[in-house]
Order: structure tokens, then C-alpha cells, then sequence
């Protein structure tokens, strides 16, 4: 059995992703997958600007589209940050 994980980048893409999973609910529940929710939703160490996944408009989407995900939050780093 493999489970499902989609990292999302834009927050265009959220909406129609989620609409297509809750249209394939029963699919998803009858195979016992789990489906995981990632953004990175906070500016983590050495990335200071906003995040393209704003963290309330993600998780009020999430919530409302597709309730049987499991929310996978995380920061963005800087990749060059210490170097």
C-alpha cells in the first residue's frame, strides 16, 4: 500500500488538486491510503520574505475541500543560508 504526499509550491495548483482527491475519496479510503498535505507555509532561518503558500488561505482550503487530509506544515529555508 503507498501512501499519497503532495508538496505544494504554488497556490494556484491547491484548489484543483484537492478538488480532484475529494472527488476520489472513496478510491482513496477503500485502498486505506493516506493522503499528506505539505506547504511550507513560514519563512524559516535565513529566508525572511513571506512564503508563496500564504498558511491561513492553506489551511482554510484544505480544511474545506478536503478534510480527510492530513496538513504537513513546514518553513522555508534559504539554501545558501550559513554558507
Amino acid at each position: 500500500r503507498k501512501h499519497l504526499k503532495l508538496d505544494f509550491k504554488d497556490m494556484n495548483a491547491v484548489a484543483p488538486c484537492l478538488q480532484y482527491l475529494a472527488a476520489h475519496t472513496v478510491a482513496i479510503k477503500d485502498n486505506c491510503q493516506t493522503v499528506w498535505l505539505n506547504a511550507d507555509v513560514l519563512p524559516g532561518p535565513g529566508h525572511l520574505k513571506s512564503t508563496n503558500i500564504p498558511k491561513d488561505s492553506f489551511i482554510f482550503q484544505c480544511t474545506k475541500l478536503f478534510p480527510e487530509g492530513v496538513l504537513s506544515l513546514g518553513w522555508k529555508v534559504d539554501a545558501q543560508c550559513g554558507e
